[in-house]
């Protein structure tokens, strides 16, 4: 959320545009290329190796396309039930982020063609939303666990708590005790 946002806003002031296509194309060429030679090597290795019962299409294909945390919520598959029988398992934090990457840049493009307070509002709806992905989180974490854990949207808090921190960062005091603690 950190790093998005401060790209986002950099381009912004530098610009005075938000160029959706341009973030985009970025994100794809960052993530695809690495995603694509990741499951294709885990893939054929498997395919090779694994147990002859198991073919990982579903979990290859839910991967590429982004969705593979919606495959495991629609299978009511566990990541820690799964983790070490699937090695695609770790995909689903991969389909979080690039379901948060859909959304994020759009509302924050759709804040900034207001003429003022554009960061007032945007600090706003993004505390709203904070909260809100928080509170169903944690409500959903007492019912239903798998949904929890893979649900995009019960997940963007994390992200969000990120951009909020980089709108904030500069009112907040370093202190190189804290930065020393942290470390440990």
């Amino acid at each position: 959320g950190f790093v998005i946002t401060q790209k986002i806003l950099e381009n912004y002031f530098l610009t005075k545009k938000i160029d959706l296509i341009n973030f985009y194309s970025k994100r794809f060429k960052r993530i695809f290329p690495n995603l694509i030679f990741i499951i294709g090597v885990t893939f054929l290795t498997y395919l090779i190796f694994g147990p002859p019962d198991l073919s990982l299409w579903n979990e290859t294909l839910s991967a590429l396309f982004g969705v593979s945390n919606l495959y495991y919520i629609f299978h009511d598959i566990g990541y820690f039930n799964n983790v070490f029988v699937d090695p695609l398992a770790h995909t689903w934090s991969l389909g979080v982020e690039e379901q948060f990457y859909l959304i994020y840049p759009i509302l924050i493009f759709t804040i900034y063609l207001f003429k003022n307070d554009k960061q007032f509002k945007l600090q706003i709806l993004l505390f709203i939303i904070f909260f809100l992905s928080l509170l169903f989180f944690k409500k959903e974490l007492e019912t239903d666990p798998v949904i929890a854990f893979f649900l995009s949207p019960l997940r963007f808090w994390e992200f969000i708590f990120g951009g909020v921190l980089f709108l904030n960062y500069h009112k907040i005091k370093k202190n190189n005790y804290i930065s020393l603690i942290s470390l440990y």
